[in-house]
């Protein structure tokens, strides 16, 4: 079994704050939501931090679909559908510097 390392200098790291409107969840399912989070590129790592969302709901992932534009994996763990609305969402961005990449495989 072999891993990928990819390694390099970090960019910029920084904290965007937007307003995104989360859809209703089903009850024990999960979906996406679309965030427009302003300065985000492809290849950007995200991390989204929301301190205010409902006991048995998680944002599993965030990654950048398009420039401008991260996809959120909402997940509901209840038994009854959950509908967060709109709210400001905090998203951590860390961009790579694309100069000095490697990557290594065992």
């Amino acid at each position: 079994m072999g891993y990928t390392i990819h390694a390099g200098n970090v960019a910029g790291i920084s904290i965007v704050t937007s307003t995104v409107d989360l859809g209703s969840v089903a009850a024990n399912t999960s979906e996406e939501e679309t965030a427009t989070v302003t300065g985000v590129k492809v290849g950007d790592l995200v991390v989204c931090m929301d301190s205010a969302l409902s006991a048995g709901q998680v944002i599993a992932q965030a990654r950048v679909s398009a420039a401008d534009t991260v996809i959120l994996q909402v997940i509901n763990t209840t038994a009854g559908a959950i509908d967060a609305g709109s709210r400001s969402m905090k998203f951590l961005v860390i961009r790579q510097d694309g100069a000095n990449l490697s990557r290594v495989s065992t």
